[in-house]
C-alpha cells in the first residue's frame, strides 16, 4: 500500500489576522505532515508591529502551536521594523514538518539557494527598481519505505508596481529554479507564492520540463488570492500561488479562498511518490 502524506502551502500573510491563522493551525494539523509557509517573520519578542500588525515571533508561535519537530527557516530579507525598537527582523519562508512529533518522514538534505540577489542584499524593499531578495528551500525526503522525494518552497520574485506579469529579474529566477529542477535525482513537489500570472513565461518555462504537471492549471483553479486581497487586484491577477509536482501521485488537491486568514488561499496537497 502507498504511503500518503499532506502538504498545506500558505502565505500567511505575517499573520496579521493572527487568531484566524491559529484556528487554522489547529484545525489542520492533526491531518498534515509538511507546512510551506511564506511571509513570516523570525523575531523573538511577541506582539505585532504597528505598521502592519504583523507578528512579530511569528515562527516561534507557529512551532509551539503545531508541536513541530523540525522547522526550516530562510531568511529572504531583514524587515524593518521602524516602529518598535527601530531594529531589522528576519523575514523569509519557513518548512515545517514533524508536526505532533509523528516522525513519519526522514529528512536527508536541507539547502536554501538564492534565485535573486542575496540576504539582505535590498536595503529599501519600496525603492525604485529594486531587486528584493528570492530565496528557494530545497529539502529532501525520504519516507520510511526508502522512498526519496523534495519539496521546494518557494516565495518568488515581488518588486512594488510591476504585477505579476514578465519581468527580466522574473525570467532570470525561473531560469535559475529550471537547472536547479533538471538536476533533481527524485520526484519532487515545487509549491509557494510565486508571485507570477498563469499565462506569463515563467509560468510557461516551468510547465515545459519533461514530467511536470501544474496543478492549478490541471484542476482549473481560478483564483488563488481571498477576498482580503483588494477586488480591483484580484480580478486583474486572479494567480499568485502554484503547486508544480512530477512523478508524484495525486490523491487530492483543492484550493480554498473562503477561507479568511490571508489575502492569500492555502493549497492542499495529499500525495504519494512514485
Amino acid at each position: 500500500m502507498q504511503e500518503t502524506f499532506s502538504l498545506i502551502v500558505f502565505n500567511t500573510w505575517n499573520g496579521r489576522r493572527w487568531e484566524e491563522y491559529v484556528r487554522f493551525l489547529e484545525d489542520t494539523k492533526s491531518s498534515t505532515d509538511i507546512y510551506c509557509f511564506q511571509e513570516v517573520l523570525n523575531g523573538h519578542e511577541p506582539g505585532f508591529t504597528k505598521s502592519t500588525g504583523s507578528r512579530i515571533n511569528h515562527i516561534t508561535e507557529t512551532t509551539k502551536i503545531l508541536n513541530a519537530g523540525y522547522v526550516a527557516f530562510a531568511n529572504r530579507q531583514a524587515y524593518f521594523k521602524k516602529d518598535v525598537l527601530l531594529e531589522f527582523l528576519p523575514y523569509g519562508i519557513a518548512t515545517v514538518h514533524d508536526i505532533n512529533h509523528k516522525r513519519n518522514l526522514r529528512l536527508t538534505e536541507r539547502q536554501d539557494i538564492f534565485l535573486v540577489g542575496a540576504m539582505d542584499s535590498c536595503d529599501d524593499p519600496y525603492a525604485e527598481n529594486v531587486q528584493l531578495p528570492v530565496v528557494i528551500q530545497k529539502i529532501r525526503y525520504e519516507t520510511f519505505d526508502g522512498k526519496p522525494f523534495y519539496i521546494l518552497n518557494l516565495h518568488g520574485y515581488w518588486q512594488d508596481g510591476i504585477g505579476k506579469g514578465d519581468h527580466p529579474v522574473r525570467l532570470e529566477q525561473t531560469k535559475k529554479l529550471v537547472t536547479i529542477l533538471e538536476g533533481l535525482d527524485a520526484p519532487w513537489v515545487l509549491a509557494g507564492d510565486f508571485n507570477m500570472n498563469l499565462n506569463s513565461e515563467s509560468i510557461r518555462l516551468l510547465e515545459a520540463l519533461p514530467g511536470a504537471r501544474n496543478l492549478i492549471r490541471e484542476y482549473e483553479v481560478t483564483t488563488t488570492r481571498t477576498s482580503l486581497y483588494p477586488e480591483v487586484k484580484r480580478l486583474k491577477e486572479p494567480h499568485a500561488d502554484y503547486i508544480f509536482v512530477k512523478n508524484i501521485a495525486i490523491d487530492s488537491f483543492r484550493v480554498d479562498p473562503g477561507l479568511l486568514v490571508s489575502d492569500h488561499a492555502p493549497m492542499y496537497l495529499d500525495f504519494g511518490v512514485v
